[in-house]
C-alpha cells in the first residue's frame, strides 16, 4: 500500500502564500496595462482554487477512481486502486505500484522494453482521456509515470 499523508500545517502555509500572491496580482493588475489586459488577479484566483483542490486528497481519490474506471483493467495502463475506507481529506491510501520511473531509461532498457512503444501507449492513453473520456491525468511528467514489470505503464498522482 502507498500512504500519502499531508504535512501538518501545510494548508495554513499555502493559504498565507496565496494571500500574498493575490495581493501582488491585484497590484500588478492595477499598476500595469499588461496586468489588466491579462486579468492577472483572475488568473491568480483560478490558480489558488486549483491549488486548494490539491490539498483535499478526497478529490485525488475521486480523480484516480474515475480515470481507472475509464481504462481497460487488463490494458496497457494501470491506475492504482484507492482504499476509500482508509482515506480522508488529509490521508490517501492506494495500491502500491512496483515500477520504474519513466525517467530511468537505463533501467527500462535493461528490462528489454521498447521505449517508443511505451511512449506511444502513453500518448494514446492521454489522447483518449482528453478527447473521448473528458477526464485526464493533468500532470503526466516522468515522475508520475511508472513502467511496470511486463511493460505496462502505471499512472500516479491525480491531484490535478
Amino acid at each position: 500500500m502507498l500512504v500519502k499523508v499531508q504535512r501538518p500545517g501545510i494548508a495554513e502555509a499555502v493559504e498565507r502564500d496565496l494571500l500574498v500572491l493575490a495581493e501582488l496580482a491585484r497590484g500588478v493588475e492595477a499598476r500595469t496595462a499588461w496586468g489588466a489586459d491579462y486579468h492577472v488577479a483572475e488568473l491568480t484566483g483560478e490558480f489558488a482554487d486549483r491549488l486548494r483542490e490539491e490539498l483535499d486528497f478526497r478529490l485525488e481519490a475521486r480523480n484516480a477512481t474515475e480515470i481507472a474506471a475509464s481504462l481497460d483493467g487488463a490494458g496497457e495502463v494501470h491506475v492504482p486502486a484507492v482504499h476509500r475506507e482508509l482515506s480522508t481529506a488529509r490521508v490517501l491510501v492506494m495500491e502500491w505500484l512496483d515500477g520504474v520511473s519513466a525517467r530511468e531509461v537505463d533501467r527500462i532498457d535493461a528490462m528489454g522494453l521498447d521505449r517508443a512503444r511505451l511512449a506511444e501507449t502513453l500518448l494514446r492513453c492521454a489522447l483518449r482521456q482528453m478527447l473521448v473520456e473528458g477526464r485526464f491525468h493533468a500532470d503526466p511528467h516522468p515522475g508520475n509515470v511508472l513502467v511496470l514489470e511486463g511493460g505496462r505503464l502505471g499512472l500516479i498522482d491525480f491531484g490535478a
